[in-house]
């Protein structure tokens, strides 16, 4: 008894998990309408989105300096070992 007990309960934590992980499907109406928002700065919680979305650019922009710099580096390599004859 204290084992289907038990059973059911983990049984009722992985269904409230499952449901509680599910993600809204947005569809084509949806992102018009929230990229209207966003274009007249009308959405919920504007400031923290747009600073989320400035922080994700930030980020970006950050990798492709990095890549951009790995690459002149492994160029100035090649440039300083000498020729192999």
């Amino acid at each position: 008894m204290k084992s289907f007990a038990l059973l059911t309960s983990v049984a009722i934590c992985f269904a409230v998990l499952a449901t509680a992980c599910t993600q809204k499907q947005e569809g084509a109406l949806d992102r018009a309408a929230e990229n209207t928002k966003d274009a007249l700065d009308m959405r919920d919680n504007e400031k923290l989105k747009d600073a989320a979305e400035n922080a994700g650019d930030a980020v970006r922009d950050a990798g492709e300096g990095i890549k951009d710099a790995a690459k002149d580096a492994a160029a100035d390599m090649k440039e300083a070992l000498p020729d192999p004859k």
